[in-house]
């Protein structure tokens, strides 16, 4: 932790952006730890501006998380193939996984985004399994702004005099969002308009 702390107290934002930036590309970097670093230490010195803070973490990870995505589309069959292949990964474990991607995707990137490991390569297996660009984009901008805002000013509100009960609150924003989301796209299609006038035998 100290030497984050003396990246933060050498570049501020700087480190910020690149950390949780380079991060969501797919390289396993410890963005989120960067975050709630910077924004303890923006709670508790004032030394950075935690809205700042909070803006530069979610455009970092939107950016970071899209070129993981197009990496993933691009490059994606051909690195999973050797992955099964060298590291000798049943195809049928592979292709099970491939399966509840597919059937979850939103739900996983939109939640993904707050578990550790996921959050490193969840954008690089969207593209790898070629998730609509537009439907990650709305899945992912919404966990990353959720994700950044709860971490970012839960930690500052830890590092200041504000109390826990930010954090609390803060994570019911986490709760609404998913709901929201979840029931919008379980909205059932509407039905076909039956055509007006009579119908032929």
């Amino acid at each position: 932790m100290s030497i984050i702390h003396q990246l933060l107290d050498d570049y501020g934002y700087l480190a910020v952006a690149v950390g949780v930036g380079v991060e969501s590309t797919g390289i396993p970097l410890p963005g989120e730890t960067i975050l709630i670093a910077a924004a303890t230490y923006a709670g508790a010195t004032g030394h950075l501006s935690i809205v700042t803070v909070v803006l530069i973490a979610g455009l970092a990870a939107i950016v970071g998380d899209n070129i993981g995505y197009w990496a993933g589309r691009w490059f994606g069959d051909r690195i999973l193939a050797y992955l099964e292949e060298h590291l000798h990964r049943r195809a049928r474990d592979l292709h099970e996984v491939e399966r509840l991607f597919d059937r979850h995707s939103g739900r996983v990137v939109l939640l993904g985004r707050f578990v550790t490991v996921i959050r490193t390569y969840i954008a690089f297996g969207a593209g790898a399994r070629h998730m609509a660009w537009r439907r990650f984009l709305i899945f992912n901008t919404c966990g990353v702004v959720v994700w950044a805002t709860v971490i970012g000013f839960g930690s500052a509100a830890l590092g200041s005099t504000l109390g826990t009960w930010a954090t609390y609150g803060l994570s019911a924003v986490l709760v609404i969002v998913v709901v929201a989301v979840t029931a919008h796209h379980r909205r059932p299609a509407s039905q076909p308009t039956a055509p007006l006038g009579p119908t032929r035998a």
